[in-house]
């Protein structure tokens, strides 16, 4: 994944604020975020609190209702700001076929 200063992108970006919920491997509570830019391999999501690079998290990225949602594991690839205005650029690195599919067509527009 690029971090926001480079400007190249290997995956088309869609700008879209979908409201997350992700918690880290030491954490038992989601917190809530909102999506800045979601692509086929990961998202930018701005929240409050101070992740690292190589943190683990889970992911439930609403797609309207509680019926649509997608679920992923992703990495912290990079962290931009300080908090409470921290964007954490993150790689999926576990998703079912399925939800790597709906992340696909969101992408492209066509769902």
């Amino acid at each position: 994944m690029d971090s926001p200063a480079t400007g190249h992108r290997r995956y088309p970006r869609l700008g879209v604020k979908l409201p997350i919920r992700w918690r880290s491997s030491a954490e038992a509570e989601f917190r809530s975020a909102l999506s800045k830019t979601i692509f086929t391999a990961g998202m930018c999501i701005g929240t409050d609190a101070r992740l690292e690079p190589g943190e683990q998290l889970d992911l439930r990225i609403s797609l309207g209702d509680e019926q649509h949602s997608l679920q992923a594991r992703a990495k912290v690839c990079w962290t931009s700001g300080e908090p409470p205005a921290m964007d954490i650029g993150l790689e999926f690195t576990e998703t079912a076929d399925h939800d790597r599919e709906v992340s696909d067509l969101l992408v492209r527009g066509t769902l």
